[in-house]
């Protein structure tokens, strides 16, 4: 009885050591770089693209999604990825948050997604997955070519 008594004591007091980061918080360090540009919420980053005139990139993703935390450790921290960024209004969605996600009428479901929008609203464009830095760096350079 007593063993049972130690091992208990000895779970809890091991178990209490270490604070897990939770998945909100593992999200967020991963953003950093880009913190205070993130919007949440479509419908204003769309009334904000109208009045600005500027292109939304709209990135679904979650927290705890393997690819998602790559891409935001990788390409979206790279200081040439986030020059490039300045461009556009940034918007990140979290794919379970389906009041959200649901307004790309294209999106299926797989992240990382990132949707390029006009300011009116319209996809014109939409990449799926993991981009090493340099590969996600072409991409945007390609797109604000096209937009131009």
């Amino acid at each position: 009885m007593k063993l049972l008594y130690f091992l208990i004591l000895f779970a809890l007091a091991a178990g209490g050591c270490e604070k897990k980061q939770t998945t909100d918080e593992v999200h967020e360090a991963f953003t950093q770089p880009l913190q205070g540009r993130w919007m949440n919420d479509l419908d204003k980053a769309l009334t904000e693209a109208q009045k600005s005139k500027k292109p939304l990139i709209v990135m679904i993703s979650e927290p705890d999604c393997r690819w998602c935390i790559k891409m935001k450790k990788g390409a979206l921290s790279d200081p040439r990825v986030q020059k490039q960024l300045e461009r556009y209004l940034l918007v990140r969605i979290r794919r379970s948050d389906r009041v959200q996600s649901s307004k790309i009428e294209s999106f299926d479901g797989k992240i990382p997604s990132f949707f390029l929008l006009s300011p009116k609203g319209e996809v014109v464009d939409a990449i799926v997955g993991y981009y090493k830095p340099d590969d996600f760096l072409g991409y945007l350079q390609e797109i604000t070519e096209e937009l131009k």
